[in-house]
């Protein structure tokens, strides 16, 4: 990360003077680093405050003098809001910059056309995780986290706060997400690290509360109420819930343990006991082997299902990188045209990019399909075209299916019957937060219920009543762009930016628990 280089943009950015290529660079610098994301919650805290002590000074003028209008929102149409620290920065961008938002201030108005998330922090890694919710409600890595309860049930998470401190913690564990800055630990275990910039942090509990000033630290608390701390480099301030004082410090290599009655205990730090990025990493190897190893076993078997007519599994780099074989029941290999091959979603699993205008695969199904299903696993790294291929015929005409997606990050599933093209959207699925990560993008056609529906990593994210049922028929078809060879001149600009390693296509319409199973055995170890 060149420092010098993210003070000028932050600065910058907080002068409002941001050019479009400026904002793209700072944005692509907070989504890299954790400690830029660190030192721009710093900035824009402190620009804060100077601004609201320019306001108690001159009413609801500028330090500098003159009224802060938010680009494109007139100042009787500016939103107030009550002196809440309500939402915390986020640094997940694509079209816009994630801010805090302290209200009655004039950076409200400064941030009020741009976009805003609730969220405080980040679910970075997931290994062997399970939470004590329904499934299709358990939180998923790169989502982000709002303030409120969680319950991990087993295995290892780490979060990324905000304000730049990463938390690992192993499940049982119950704790609540206060704010970017802060977090309460009910049950369980974890181990906190906070750089410089995310000094401060603060991790509640029943017996003690623990505010880091930049170390790395362990927290236990146990499900009778006592609790423990433990110092691995640095220092912390412990005080008794519900105080400002501290009532000690403790320095690199000292525990303090509290019992549930609130009887203090000084002891040694013990780092071994406590669950750490090592831990995850190796969890995340293992994990990620075994779920290949299973994955490999079921392509490389004769295919249960007659109805599953094409299956790309991206595993014939080695043996001919321009041949993609269909363990299908039907239909033919497909012909690389241009993607490289690089690594898909496991370590060892290998994956197609697709990041020029040419970048395509070939394919052909003939026949005619009253309902189809077509899955993929896929890793979105851009939306910048106005629409971005996942399949499209050469040749649209009645009963031809297209699936997109836009660049609002909408899921765009299509059939053309005959003189109309139907159309089904999503709503916005594809966030900032989930491009760079890999995802399960499912959709289902089926005249039987009269219904498209489109799911991501497993769950439905829109059902809409089909407009015109009709038998589909796909032929000459490609994924990832929309070439028309059969046409010459200038070729639309709609090629996938990213990478694929898995694409399958049904005759038949899975259900929604099919989809779940299928994601739930074939999803990435973190």
């Amino acid at each position: 990360m060149d420092a010098s280089r993210l003070n000028f943009l932050l600065n910058r950015y907080l002068d409002q003077a941001l050019t479009p290529a400026e904002k793209s660079e700072l944005e692509q610098m907070l989504l890299a680093s954790a400690e830029a994301r660190a030192e721009f919650w710093e900035q824009a805290r402190f620009h804060a405050l100077l601004r609201r002590h320019g306001e108690e000074q001159q009413g609801r003028h500028l330090v500098f003098g003159g009224q802060v209008v938010a680009f494109g929102v007139e100042p009787q149409k500016l939103i107030r809001l009550p002196w809440v620290w309500a939402t915390a920065l986020a640094a997940c961008l694509a079209l816009a910059l994630f801010v805090w938002l302290p209200g009655r201030n004039v950076d409200d108005e400064m941030f009020a056309s741009e976009a805003v998330t609730i969220g405080v922090a980040t679910l970075t890694r997931m290994v062997d995780a399970s939470w004590d919710t329904a499934e299709e409600d358990a939180p998923q890595p790169g989502e982000l986290l709002a303030p409120g309860w969680l319950h991990l049930r087993e295995g290892l998470v780490q979060i990324d706060f905000f304000n730049g401190a990463h938390v690992i913690i192993e499940g049982p564990a119950e704790f609540e997400i206060i704010s970017a800055g802060e977090m309460l630990l009910k049950t369980g275990r974890l181990t906190g690290n906070c750089p410089p910039q995310a000094r401060t942090f603060k991790v509640r509990s029943p017996q003690m509360d623990v505010v880091d000033l930049g170390t790395s630290f362990g927290f236990n608390v146990q499900t009778n109420g006592s609790a423990e701390v433990h110092v691995f480099d640095g220092k912390v301030e412990v005080s008794r819930p519900g105080t400002a004082k501290p009532q000690r410090e403790l320095v690199q290599g000292e525990a303090l343990r509290a019992s549930a009655s609130g009887n203090l205990e000084t002891a040694i730090a013990d780092r071994e006991r406590f669950p750490s990025r090592v831990d995850l990493e190796e969890r995340a190897r293992r994990l990620a082997m075994r779920r290949l190893n299973a994955w490999r076993e079921r392509v490389t078997a004769p295919p249960a299902d007659p109805s599953l007519k094409i299956h790309f599994a991206f595993e014939s780099a080695e043996d001919n990188p321009v041949v993609l074989v269909n363990h299908g029941q039907t239909g033919g290999n497909g012909t690389v045209v241009g993607a490289d091959w690089t690594t898909g979603r496991w370590p060892g699993k290998p994956a197609l990019e697709f990041k020029r205008v040419s970048d395509r695969v070939r394919l052909q199904l003939t026949g005619e399909m009253a309902s189809m299903t077509i899955i993929t696993w896929v890793r979105i790294d851009a939306l910048s075209n106005p629409r971005h291929a996942l399949l499209l015929p050469d040749r649209p005409g009645p009963g031809t299916p297209f699936w997109n997606i836009t660049r609002a990050g909408e899921l765009l599933f299509g059939v053309r019957d005959q003189g109309r093209m139907n159309r089904y959207k999503s709503p916005r699925v594809i966030t900032p937060e989930r491009q760079g990560r890999w995802l399960q993008l499912a959709v289902v056609y089926d005249p039987a219920t009269a219904s498209v529906m489109q799911f991501v990593n497993g769950r439905p994210v829109s059902r809409h009543t089909l407009k015109e049922p009709t038998g589909l028929k796909l032929g000459a078809a490609e994924i990832g762009n929309w070439g028309r060879p059969h046409k010459s001149g200038p070729q639309p600009v709609i090629n996938f930016i990213g990478r694929m390693d898995e694409f399958l296509l049904f005759d038949r319409a899975l259900t929604p628990k099919e989809i779940r199973a299928s994601y739930t055995a074939g999803q990435p170890a973190t």
